[in-house]
Parts: structure tokens; sequence; C-alpha cells
């Protein structure tokens, strides 16, 4: 009896150790879980206020490139010198914050909770493109100023990773771009047959002066044109689709353009590139000057939203092309913020050129029939008919 009761004594003590080492593992395991998720959490906490940070400088960014445009003397001359030098110290260099090595993000009170700092901020007035992200049905006027002469504008649209989204997708297991088309593509469907993994429909002006300065009869002279780009093929390759602008005069009797059927690249698109593009051109004779503030494009997004990506380019006589930059249209706000030791890098477009464009889309906007009586009568005692069959 003596011998078993030793026995079970060994037994409960290695049930204690064991259950003692289990307990201990499990500790260790929830404790370890807990550091792990609360230093996650710190990240991202530290995560977004370096974003914030760097959008603070985006912000400044956007005071200085006031500054060089719309201020005088010199405040003008100082932001203007910030930006050509592209240092880091920019916002400082220009007199909106104190010099230092850093600027420091305080709140009211003067305090920084989380070390917060944007460490360098660098702007580019004059950029290779323009992108848009267009919303259906608004139009966006963009100003072709450019630092020096051009013939030809090139659009891209439809990205998936801009505003066109990544639920749309071109080619694969989706039908064509913009059915039904049947092969007749100056047939619109309605909204709701538009095929949802289709690219947008883009309607496309231009008012393509020769000179720095236009009258409104001597824009009957220039080149005034609407085209409509509709997207009508999902190929792998799919080369831009030239528009010649030399006969589309407001003047002659070609004004009135079918659409255009776009074939769009599903190979651009799955490797996030714009799947469409079209060209637009004009000779060689009939370049639009280097600064000028009377050439526009205005774009309408139809059946969807979309993403645009605009460049000039000066092509003589097909023998080579060569991108022209955009004249301080979309300056480009390079910020670097900071959060203790975590850094975040934003770089934001900036519509400069945009401001002053107001102008509406349509005249009468109504969910039923429109009826309107025009009446013309020698005499003012004359009473109008108020009867009204739509």
């Amino acid at each position: 009896m003596k011998r078993r009761t030793q026995q079970s004594g060994m037994v409960a003590i290695f049930v204690v150790i064991f259950s003692t080492i289990l307990v201990a593992i499990i500790t260790v395991s929830f404790l370890r879980s807990m550091i792990q998720e609360e230093k996650q959490a710190s990240n991202n906490n530290l995560s977004q206020s370096a974003y914030d940070s760097a959008v603070t400088g985006v912000e400044d960014g956007k005071r200085v490139i006031r500054a060089a445009l719309q201020a005088t003397g010199t405040a003008q001359q100082k932001a203007k010198n910030a930006i050509d030098n592209k240092s880091c110290s920019t916002i400082a260099d220009a007199g909106i914050v104190a010099m230092g090595s850093e600027t420091q993000i305080k709140s009211n009170g003067g305090v920084s909770l989380q070390n917060q700092a944007y460490t360098c901020v660098k702007i580019t007035m004059n950029t290779n493109d323009v992108i848009l992200n267009l919303t259906e049905g608004e139009s966006v006027v963009v100003p072709l100023k450019a630092m020096s002469s051009f013939n030809t504008i090139d659009i891209q649209w439809m990205h998936r990773n801009n505003s066109d989204g990544g639920t749309a997708y071109i080619g694969g297991e989706a039908t064509d771009l913009a059915a039904p088309t049947s092969g007749n593509y100056d047939k619109l469907p309605a909204k709701a047959d538009w095929n949802i993994a289709a690219a947008s429909l883009l309607r496309v002006q231009s008012i393509l002066p020769t000179e720095s300065s236009v009258s409104l009869n001597d824009l009957d002279s220039s080149v005034v044109t609407t085209n409509f780009l509709r997207p009508a093929a999902a190929t792998s390759t799919a080369p831009p689709f030239n528009i010649n602008l030399a006969s589309m005069r407001a003047t002659s009797t070609n004004t009135v353009t079918s659409l255009n059927a776009i074939a769009c690249s599903t190979t651009k698109y799955k490797n996030g590139n714009y799947a469409c593009n079209a060209r637009l051109s004009k000779p060689d004779s009939a370049m639009v000057p280097s600064g000028s503030n009377v050439a526009y494009l205005r774009l309408t997004s139809l059946y969807r939203d979309t993403s645009v990506k605009i460049t000039l380019a000066k092509d003589n006589s097909g023998s080579s092309t060569s991108i022209v930059q955009f004249d301080g249209v979309q300056p480009e706000i390079d910020s670097t913020g900071r959060a203790d030791d975590v850094f975040r890098r934003v770089r934001s477009r900036v519509n400069v050129g945009f401001n002053g464009f107001t102008f509406p889309e349509y005249a009468v906007d109504i969910s039923g029939n429109l009826c309107k009586n025009f009446y013309v009568t020698p005499d003012v005692a004359d009473t109008i008919g108020e009867s009204c069959t739509p």
C-alpha cells in the first residue's frame, strides 16, 4: 500500500508540472499576441500620422505655388526660386515656414504628440502629362498651355488602378468592351445596356488656334472640333487611334463627325496601364504655339467614371516625335512625412491651370416632357397663348 501511494503522488506531481507548463505556454502566447497586435496598431497609427504629415507638406506646397503665380515683387521671386532649386527645403526657402532641417507639425497648443514633421517637399511646375479622374456626365476643361509648340494631343483612358476601380475587367471572361454594338458604333445603347466591364465613351472638344490670341471671329478659322471616342473592341495590342484634325474647321462643311471606334488593349489594362488611346493631330503648318492661353480641351466621360491621361507632342511630318511639357497646368508636389521613425511619401497633382472655368453642363434638367411655345408678333398687346402640347 505504501508503494502505491508513492506512485500516485509522483503522477500527481507530473500532472501539476505539465499543467503549469501548459498554462505558461498559453500565457506567453497570449502575451506575445497582445504585444504584436499592440505593435501593429502602433505602426498603423504612426504610418497614418506620417501620411498626414506628408499631406501637410502638400498643402504648404500649394501655398508656395500660389505665391509663385499670384504674389508680387520679392515674395513671388522668392517662391519661384525655391521651386526652381528643387531642394527638400522648398517650403522654408519660399518663406512659408521657419528655416530648419524639417518642419515640425504641432497642435494649436504647440505640442507635437507623435513627433510629426515633413522632411522633404519638392515641386515640379512643368509636367509631361495631365492626369484626371472624370465623373460620369461632368465636363472638365484642360488648358493646353505648353512649354513649346505642339501639334499632337494624346488621350489615354481606362486605368484599373485609378478611378475606374478594380472591378472592371477588359477581355477575359467579360464580353465586348461596349456591348451591344452589332458593328454599328454610331448607335448608342441605353446606360443600362452598357457593359459593366466596358471603358467609358469620351466626348472630346478641342479649340486649337495657331495664334497666341484669338477673337470670336477668329474661331471660325481655327480648328474647333468635337470627337466621340467609343471603345469598340478588346485586343491584346491596340495602337493609338489617329484622328486628323486638318480639315475639321468651323467654317467648313466637315464639322460633323461620327463616333470613332477605338480598340482598347487588354494587355495594357492588366499590366496597370491605360487601355484605350486616341491621338488628335494637326499638320506641321498649324501648330499650337508655346504658352498659348487660348488653346483648350474639354473632356466629358459618358456611361461611367474614368481616369484620363493627356500628353502633348511635336510631330515633325511623322519623322520624329518629341514630348512637349505642360506649362504650369498641373504641377506635382512630392512630399515626405515622418512620425517618430516611420516615413510616408505622397506625390500629388494640383490643378492650378484649371481655375476660373465655371460653365453650365446644360440649360434644362427635366424628368418628363418639355413643351415650349415661341411667339413673334408686331403688337405687344397680343395675348400669348398658354396651351402647350408636347
